[in-house]
């Protein structure tokens, strides 16, 4: 089955059939991802959850948004999930909640919350006035400084990449390594004037996708050579990718706007 993050709620595909699972407020489901305990964890604007499937197989919602104090209770869109053993943060720009032994911890930015994702093993967080922190027995700890990341950096992706290092993709300054608490360009060759990445894949080895706001996805190599490059020129209804995520079968999903493709 293939689980689709939508504007009108979950999309489950099955191979022949869609089906649709709504938020109970019926807003845009921003973020999923599943846990190890089978539970698809989901957040949408001003809610955030988790589908579970009954004896037939259809996915039931329970909200986990009443488990907040009142005070914390609106929020914006959560815009990413990430999952570490059996514990979950949902990040919103105003507040990251950790859902772990069915207890809420939240988490308010004196700023704004920017992206959220791991590294080395840790749940990392982009705050925009203390740069890249990391969290660590309940604190938000600083990982990199603010002063020490060029000016307007944002986050969009991070995915590993050898040891002690992952390859970070950027709103504006295109993929870094961020290698412990320290982070280097990445030279991507031959498109080095596309800044604004979205998302990256990790093929094999040796191959990564790499996905842009404007020019479609590219296939490259771990020292930054491109071998592919598909766009709305050769197959894709947008250029704008949003996500992706390759199976098993090797077969690559790409999230576009307001479409689908299948790669192959």
């Amino acid at each position: 089955r293939i689980y689709v993050a939508n504007n009108e709620g979950l999309l489950v595909y099955n191979g022949m059939n869609w089906q649709l699972y709504p938020v109970p407020n019926k807003t845009i489901v921003r973020s999923i991802a599943f846990g190890k305990d089978g539970k698809l964890y989901a957040g949408a604007q001003n809610e955030f959850g988790y589908y579970t499937s009954d004896a037939s197989g259809r996915l039931i919602y329970t909200s986990l948004k009443n488990l907040l104090p009142s005070s914390v209770r609106t929020f914006s869109d959560i815009w990413n999930i990430e999952l570490i053993d059996q514990e979950v943060f949902f990040m919103a720009t105003d507040i990251i909640i950790h859902y772990a032994n069915n207890k809420l911890n939240y988490y308010k930015s004196g700023s704004s919350w920017l992206s959220l994702q791991k590294h080395n093993g840790k749940i990392i967080a982009q705050e925009s006035n203390r740069g890249i922190l990391f969290f660590d027995k309940g604190r938000w700890e600083t990982l990199i400084t603010q002063t020490a990341l060029p000016a307007g950096f944002l986050i969009t992706d991070a995915k590993p990449f050898s040891k002690d290092t992952s390859l970070v993709s950027t709103s504006g300054h295109g993929l870094y390594l961020m290698i412990q608490n320290s982070i280097r360009p990445f030279q991507l060759n031959t498109i080095n004037s596309e800044k604004f990445l979205t998302s990256i894949d990790i093929l094999d080895g040796q191959y990564l996708l790499v996905g842009t706001y404007n020019s479609g996805l590219f296939k490259i190599d771990r020292q930054g050579n491109i071998y592919d490059h598909i766009s709305a020129s050769n197959g894709l209804i947008s250029n704008t990718i949003r996500c992706i995520f390759t199976g098993t079968d090797g077969y690559t999903w790409v999230g576009l706007d307001n479409s689908l493709a299948l790669v192959d």
